[in-house]
């Protein structure tokens, strides 16, 4: 099958009568253009996917401000609450040892505006009042008139057919005469 110089020119666009040389030339040149603009456009498309994805970086960026915020805030207040729980217990503990509980509010809310340090400088300005009825002896007082082993140990040497509770509640008056406490009648 010969294939005619007319169909190789009808296929690509030439005249019968034009110059085959300087038709493929144009065509040459022609294709150089497109080359040169679709190296452009293929730019452009790179360009457009960049920008599209700063834009998207920025989205996430925002999003993840956002939500850091959010945590930060989740967790001062997680923090405040536990502050809170911690004072609170500090002026507990001081109204337990003998501070007067109508000062609990004002302390509390000084506690959390200072350090615990303030705090606890701040409750030992503060008199103790003797919270026991009559100066009988309670609570932490009664630990504090526990006797020793080594009392115990010369109480027996003293007074070896004493029973154990015996010397014990001997002992215990004793220290409470001499912090001017009476131990409560059991």
């Amino acid at each position: 099958m010969a294939v005619e110089l007319e169909d190789i020119y009808a296929a690509l666009g030439i005249a019968e009568d034009a110059d085959p040389v300087a038709a493929i030339a144009a065509m040459k040149v022609e294709a150089s253009s497109l080359r040169g603009v679709i190296a452009s456009d293929k730019g452009k498309t790179e360009l457009a996917e960049v920008v599209a994805m700063r834009n998207e970086l920025a989205d996430i960026k925002g999003k993840l401000i956002i939500e850091q915020t959010e945590n930060a805030s989740r967790i001062e207040k997680i923090e405040a609450a536990a502050r809170r729980d911690r004072v609170i217990a500090t002026v507990e503990r001081a109204i337990a040892k003998g501070k007067p509980p109508r000062v609990r509010e004002d302390a509390i809310e000084y506690g959390m505006m200072v350090t615990a340090e303030k705090l606890d400088s701040f409750l030992a300005t503060i008199p103790s009042v003797d919270m026991t009825e009559r100066g009988v002896a309670s609570g932490s007082e009664l630990d504090a008139l526990t006797p020793t082993d080594a009392e115990m140990g010369i109480r027996k040497a003293m007074y070896p057919n004493e029973t154990p509770a015996t010397a014990i509640k001997a002992l215990m008056n004793v220290k409470a005469k001499a912090a001017g406490l009476t131990l409560p009648e059991a």
